[in-house]
């Protein structure tokens, strides 16, 4: 009995990935693709083998935080299991060079209609839904309630866990966005500014009178 107890706990903790999950996951995380900045997946049979699957082909791509928020609201999902990450642009804008950082937050929601068995099973794999996102700025955990996925809840919590290289800003829609080859910055050099115009009233420098010359000229003639 003590064994199948063991043996009870040690599968509960186990949780598989589809090939197409995995494939969004590592498209999320690629520094130099700007088409995906979000991926939300659906646990598949969470009672006995949990497996995470892509349930629709819009559950990945573009539309970052605004697209796993209006998925999570949609009521479709209530019942379900979902795990994910999106992408958040920290800028940083020191004078004339705008700097951008990739930051990710991860995303684990429990619907408000999950069954008490399968939020018991949640919990206790709640490390195996963090182990495919790694490094992640924040993990969110939802258990039916979206506020902490609202962009001021979002933006506050990300400063805080700054330290001392914090941003001047956060952009969610990833407008901003530089790809880029190098891990987590992308220094762009920002337009300089144009050139002021004149103040009005300002003389230019006066060519030489010709009076000069003229007489020099007389003065050739005469002689």
């Amino acid at each position: 009995n003590h064994n199948h107890i063991k043996k009870q706990a040690s599968t509960m903790t186990t949780l598989s990935w589809t090939e197409e999950a995995s494939s969004a996951i590592v498209e999320l995380r690629n520094d130099a693709n700007l088409e995906a900045d979000f991926v939300i997946c659906t646990v598949s049979n969470p009672k006995k083998s949990p497996e995470m699957v892509l349930a629709s082909p819009d559950h990945a791509g573009r539309g970052g935080r605004d697209k796993i928020e209006a998925i999570l609201a949609s009521g479709d999902v209530d019942d379900q299991v979902m795990t994910g990450a999106f992408l958040a642009t920290a800028i940083d804008e020191r004078g004339s060079v705008v700097s951008t950082r990739r930051k990710y937050i991860h995303v684990l929601w429990v619907g408000p209609s999950v069954g008490v068995m399968v939020k018991g099973k949640v919990n206790s794999m709640s490390g195996a839904f963090r182990d495919k996102f790694p490094g992640c700025a924040l993990y969110l955990q939802l258990m039916g309630d979206l506020d902490d996925i609202k962009e001021a809840k979002l933006e506050t919590d990300l400063l805080a866990c700054g330290g001392a290289h914090k941003p001047t800003r956060y952009d969610f829609s990833n407008k901003t966005l530089v790809a880029s080859s190098t891990p987590s910055s992308s220094p762009v050099k920002a337009p300089a500014p144009a050139p002021e115009p004149e103040a009005a009233g300002e003389e230019e420098e006066a060519e030489p009178e010709p009076a000069a010359a003229e007489e020099e000229a007389a003065a050739e003639e005469e002689e």
